[in-house]
């Protein structure tokens, strides 16, 4: 059974229970704006939510009326943002916690950094001590070449002559490549020392961006704390 009402005499539903099961029943507006009892809610205004009352006519929930696709759609969007947002915090406090328990302060941030270039200013030096030693070594072979050369190239040259000569261009040919593999060691190593200038850059400023963000959070948590206090 159904009754129809305008929907500006709600409460008046209250006097028509006697006509509606003793159980609970239910009141929803249909598409003429007519408020509408019963016990059974029409499935073309299931829809568009109704009010549950009980059997004293005391209204106990109102359901509201279903998403549309777009409110649907709309409401999971945001759900999502909200979930990456919450993950990207989370991935950013275990970085910052991270950096802290690594760099404490930014005197242990510059001496790490100051640690691992003079680390590598060591490399830098042991390889130029090499570097000398080659040139060195190819000054001399190259001095010794004009006559080990003169002597192979003369028409009666002797066999250990020419051997001795290819010896020696081979020896050279070693001598240059550990002159060049050197040098770009030391370029290498002195690119590296670039990097981790940048690379401490980087955590000073992400630790003083942490230190921001823990001094704005501290007050509200302090403020809390206070209010907890009985």
């Amino acid at each position: 059974m159904r009754i129809a009402l305008p929907i500006y005499v709600l409460s008046i539903c209250v006097l028509w229970t006697n006509s509606l099961s003793a159980g609970n029943f239910k009141c929803w507006t249909d598409d003429k704006g007519v408020y509408n009892c019963g016990n059974v809610i029409p499935p073309e205004y299931s829809p568009k939510g109704h009010d549950q009352f009980d059997k004293r006519g005391r209204k106990v929930e109102s359901v509201a009326p279903e998403k549309s696709k777009v409110e649907r759609e709309a409401i999971l969007s945001a759900e999502r943002e909200q979930e990456i947002a919450r993950i990207k915090a989370e991935k950013q406090e275990a970085e910052d916690r991270k950096l802290l328990d690594i760099y404490p302060s930014e005197n242990a941030i510059m001496r790490a950094r100051d640690s691992k270039l003079a680390s590598i200013d060591a490399g830098i030096k042991v390889s130029k001590n090499q570097l000398g030693f080659y040139e060195k070594s190819l000054q001399q072979a190259q001095k010794a070449s004009r006559r080990i050369y003169h002597r192979a190239e003369r028409p009666n040259a002797k066999e250990d002559d020419k051997l001795e000569a290819k010896k020696l261009t081979k020896h050279l040919g070693y001598l240059k490549d550990q002159i060049k593999r050197f040098k770009q060691n030391i370029a290498d190593k002195h690119a590296d020392k670039d990097k981790i200038r940048q690379d401490f850059e980087i955590h000073m400023k992400n630790y003083r961006e942490i230190k921001r963000r823990l001094k704005r959070k501290r007050p509200a948590r302090m403020a809390t704390s206070e209010g907890e206090k009985p």
